[in-house]
Parts: structure tokens; C-alpha cells; sequence
């Protein structure tokens, strides 16, 4: 379960309480939820058909079901969007952590000096040994610290939400069905997306069964629903129309804020391992099969 979690809950937390400006809370709440449902019932249908063909990764999913010959088009896909994936965390993993350092440690410091510097010690340090492992047993405990930080995050919006929010304006409708709701679901979609790992996960799932995997999937999927809907509720309450992209660039630059970055880069930094394994399982079929082609 939190491995899951922490491959779902990443950094798009924080687009989530401008998609209520956009779509209006209450028809951002329902978008959110059905997204959700959408989101769960497609990740347990993966995992369904794993148990019911016997396979453990997408690979042999589509040999089952379609054809073995065509194989190597869901390794392209999922290489591809793991690819894409991994590009997007590096600069976001640069984006953290040169706000936070700066903040923390000063401009003089050699960290500050440098974003490429930043997200290159960071890979040495961090990204290389943890994509290394091959057992998502091993992330396990990275995902739990992930989740920490992002459970730090969502108290730090609600708390200041709790304490510094006024009533919501006259102004600011709770329920209008506007063009906004298709900018929120934009934003939604991404937000519970973890498929590409489904079979892996599932794969090392104790005695799988349908039971267990619908169990798993359910308390995932309801913990993140719960957990996104509060802190965009939070974040919109507290900043209403002058909330941001990124939440925490409403906030000035306070150390309980800075450290919000810095955990923020880690938690990506946890979360980068989970999708690499999968590209690197998509790159190493496609390999396989062009070097049996060659042959």
C-alpha cells in the first residue's frame, strides 16, 4: 500500500487546489472523485487480468491477450512514457531543491551555486543507488519516508489553512459548471496515475488473490482520494483566487516552507527508482528482442 501511494502521490499534489479555482469547489470535488474511481477501477483491472492469464508484467499480458508478435509495442510504450517521466522529475528534483537550499543554506553555499550541480550530486547520491534495486521490496522504506514528507506538506497547507483562513468570500462561487472543469480534469488525470507498475506491484503482492488485490487497491485509492481532496480544499480556502500552480509559492520564503521544498526533492527523488524500473524492464525486452532479430 505505500509503495502504491507513494508512486501515486507525487509533486502534482500541489496543482491540485488551483483546479478548484478553476472548476469551482464543488464540481472540482466531483471531477476529483470520479477521476479517482476511473483511476482505481483501471489499476484493478490490471491486476484482475494478471491473475486471471497468470502474468506478472504487461509483456505477458499482451502476449495472452493479443499476440506475441506485437509484444514490443507495450515496451515502447511503457519505455517511452517512463523516459518522459524520468526527465520530468530530474527538473522537477532542480526545481526543489535550488529554491530550498538557497533558502536554508545561503547564496554563498557551493550547493546554491549550481541547479545542474544540484540534481547531478543528487543523482549520484540518491537516484543511482536506489534505481538499482531490482525488488520493489527494497523501496518499500523509501516510499514510507516519501510519504512522510508529503504527510509533513499536507499538515503544513491544512494547518495554515485551519489557522489563517477567513470565511469564503461573496464573491467566489462554491458551484458553477463552467468551461474550468475540463482545465481541472487536465490537472486530475495525472493524479492518480501508478499503472505503469501495477503488474510489478502486484506480481509482489503476499498470496495474491482477488480479494487481496481489490483490499489493496481500495485503501490506496480512497486513502489518496481523501488526502487530495483536503489539501486542494485547504489550499483554496486559505488563498482562494490568488492560489498559484504550485501551492507553495503562495508562501514566503520561511524555513517550514523551505524545508516543504526540500522534502518535496527527496519525495520525487523516492518516487524516481519506482518508474525507472519499469522503463528499464520495457528497455531491456526491447533489446532482447533486436538482438534475437539480429541473429
Amino acid at each position: 500500500v505505500t509503495t502504491l501511494l507513494k508512486n501515486m502521490i507525487g509533486a502534482g499534489i500541489f496543482s491540485l487546489p488551483i483546479g478548484l479555482r478553476y472548476a469551482s469547489p464543488l464540481p472540482g470535488l466531483i471531477v476529483l472523485a470520479i477521476i479517482g474511481i476511473l483511476s482505481a477501477g483501471s489499476y484493478w483491472m490490471v491486476g484482475y487480468t494478471c491473475i486471471t492469464c497468470k502474468a506478472k508484467s504487461f509483456r505477458e499480458l499482451w502476449n495472452k491477450l493479443l499476440s506475441a508478435n506485437t509484444a514490443w509495442m507495450i515496451d515502447v510504450i511503457i519505455f517511452v512514457n517512463g523516459w518522459t517521466t524520468l526527465i520530468c522529475y530530474i527538473v522537477l528534483i532542480g526545481d526543489f531543491m535550488s529554491k530550498s537550499f538557497l533558502g536554508l543554506l545561503g547564496p554563498d553555499h557551493w550547493l546554491t551555486k549550481s541547479r545542474v550541480l544540484n540534481q547531478t550530486v543528487i543523482t549520484a547520491m540518491v537516484l543511482l543507488p536506489l534505481s538499482s534495486a531490482r525488488d520493489l521490496h527494497v523501496l518499500a522504506y523509501t516510499s514510507i519516508l516519501g510519504l512522510g514528507v508529503l504527510v509533513y506538506v499536507v499538515i503544513l497547507v491544512i494547518h495554515d489553512s485551519w489557522m489563517n483562513s477567513t470565511n469564503i468570500s461573496h464573491d467566489t462561487p462554491m458551484c458553477v459548471w463552467n468551461m474550468g472543469v475540463f482545465e481541472a480534469i487536465a490537472l486530475y488525470t495525472n493524479a492518480f496515475v501508478a499503472h505503469y507498475n501495477a503488474p510489478k506491484v502486484f506480481a509482489e503482492l503476499a498470496n495474491p488473490s482477488h480479494e487481496r488485490w481489490t483490499l489493496l487497491v481500495g485503501i490506496a485509492y480512497g486513502v489518496a482520494f481523501i488526502v487530495y481532496a483536503a489539501f486542494a480544499w485547504a489550499g483554496f480556502r486559505r488563498f482562494e483566487h490568488e492560489v498559484q500552480g504550485n501551492i507553495l509559492r503562495n508562501y514566503g520564503p520561511y524555513a517550514h516552507v523551505l524545508i516543504a521544498w526540500l522534502g518535496m526533492g527527496f519525495s520525487i527523488a523516492f518516487t524516481y527508482p519506482l518508474v525507472f524500473n519499469s522503463a528499464r524492464e520495457a528497455a531491456v525486452n526491447l533489446l532482447t528482442l533486436a538482438r534475437e532479430q539480429l541473429q
